[in-house]
This record gives structure tokens, sequence and C-alpha cells, in this order.
């Protein structure tokens, strides 16, 4: 919510300045997925990416985001996650259960 005043620009500005250290789930590692865990890693924020896939492609995105810094889980989205946002990457399979987070205060 915008208070009332505050420009829309500034306060979504002050919104990504603060995503720096939060403990952020991204479900799907697809190229929405990667894209955003890259944006959130620039940021500076703690990323953790999860997919039920686990084949080379997605592997070869791990080696990427983990040396990256991210926490990268394949073959597993449905164990419960510690975080504080969940971004839920357009692929994410109708079929597949919804990422579970446990909310965290950061």
């Amino acid at each position: 919510m915008i208070p009332s005043g505050d420009d829309p620009t500034d306060a979504a500005q002050r919104w990504v300045d603060g995503l720096g250290g939060r403990r952020i789930l991204v479900a799907g590692i697809g190229l929405s997925g990667v894209a955003a865990a890259r944006a959130l890693l620039d940021r500076d924020a703690q990323v953790v990416v999860v997919d039920g896939r686990d084949g080379v492609a997605e592997r070869a995105v791990a080696v990427e985001l983990t040396a990256r810094g991210a926490q990268v889980r394949l073959g597993d989205a449905q164990t419960a996650v510690e975080a504080g946002l969940v971004v839920t990457s357009p692929g994410w399979r109708p079929d597949c259960s919804q990422p579970r987070a446990r909310q965290t205060s950061r």
C-alpha cells in the first residue's frame, strides 16, 4: 500500500531497496524464475530456488545461481522453505502444489 501523497516511483524504489537481506523463495528455475533469482541476488537478497525438476538444464542453471550465492533445491518442490516472500514463476505447473514458505520476519 502506497501512503497517500507518496510518489509511486519512490515507494516502489524503497520496496526494491528493502529486498537486501530478505530470505526469498523463488518457485521455478525456468526462464522467469532464473531472471527473478538473478535480480534478487543483484539486490543482495538471500535467495532459495526450488523446482520439482532435476534435469540437465536445471542443474546447469543451479550451478550458476549457487555460485552467485543462492541455495537451489532440485527434485523437491514440496518441502516448506522459511522465507519472507515467495516469487512464483508464471510457468509453475498448475498440477504441482503451490510452493510453501514458513513466514520469517526478514
